[in-house]
């Protein structure tokens, strides 16, 4: 899960990496796809280190990159990065 954070003198990127899921129940009033996740390390933990870290609520969700491949775009382009493991 990533956010991009603007702290107005520079922009962060903020990293969690998370297990997602497909939901079992059925939602057929929200017409967006669907997809449930459990932040790492644990639920209490990464939503902390998220709200402490500026995390928020807009996020994106990648099913396909992981953490090493995200850190690496940033440093590529000179952005500073927070991974939540």
């Amino acid at each position: 899960m990533v956010s991009m954070a603007d702290f107005g003198t520079h922009y962060k990127l903020l990293i969690n990496e998370v297990d997602a899921f497909e939901p079992t129940e059925e939602a057929p009033k929200l017409p967006v796809a669907r997809v449930m996740w459990t932040p790492k390390p644990n639920f209490h933990d990464g939503v902390k280190q998220w709200i402490e870290t500026g995390g928020g609520h807009h996020t994106v969700v990648s099913l396909v990159l992981n953490s090493d491949q995200i850190e690496t775009w940033a440093k590529l382009v000179g952005l500073e990065y927070v991974t939540i493991k």
